[in-house]
């Protein structure tokens, strides 16, 4: 083999590889979730993370909670239509209720860090969808391979996701 042939391969793969690492390295990966989920300072005025009743503590472990791979699988599909627990990596849960009504769930926050960005552009337009189709119960960010999905039960709480999307964007504005 020629020099000018085998320097030419050579350059070809360093093409290559920097190409797929490219797109890798502007990914989020799960440390995202730490410094964008709600704080207990970011909770609107009365209200607390809410406590797991002990009959639901078998799928969810604690409040907020990073979910573990079996809460993944199980979860994905119920937490938004035709979610694809293979494209997350990780989901955290923040559960919100009023102060009086511990065992409630006024005000859910949810962070998915998707895998990829294939897997990302699928399950952001499926969330896109889900949250034009509750845009009175649900406020969605999204960056990269990241998603925060906050949502209520009550349109008359509305306020308060909002005033928790506005911190939360902030955090995601830093990143």
């Amino acid at each position: 083999m020629s020099k000018k042939v085998f320097m030419s391969i050579v350059i070809l793969l360093c093409v290559i590889s920097v190409s797929f690492s490219i797109p890798a390295s502007g990914m989020f990966g799960e440390d995202v979730i730490e410094k964008i989920r709600p704080a207990e300072t970011d909770l609107p005025d009365g209200f607390v993370y809410g406590t797991v009743p002990e009959g639901a503590k078998s799928i969810f472990k604690a409040n907020p909670w990073k979910m573990d791979q079996s809460a993944i699988t199980r979860l994905t599909k119920e937490i938004y239509p035709d979610g694809n627990y293979q494209s997350v990596k990780a989901i955290h849960m923040s559960i919100i209720t009023r102060k009086d009504r511990p065992f409630g769930d006024d005000l859910v926050c949810y962070i998915f860090v998707f895998k990829n960005n294939d897997a990302a552009n699928r399950e952001i337009k499926k969330l896109e969808q889900y949250a034009l189709f509750n845009k009175d119960r649900q406020i969605l960010h999204t960056k990269k391979n990241l998603a925060v999905v906050l949502m209520i039960d009550d349109v008359d709480d509305y306020s308060y996701i909002h005033e928790m999307s506005n911190v939360i964007k902030q955090k995601l504005d830093t990143l």
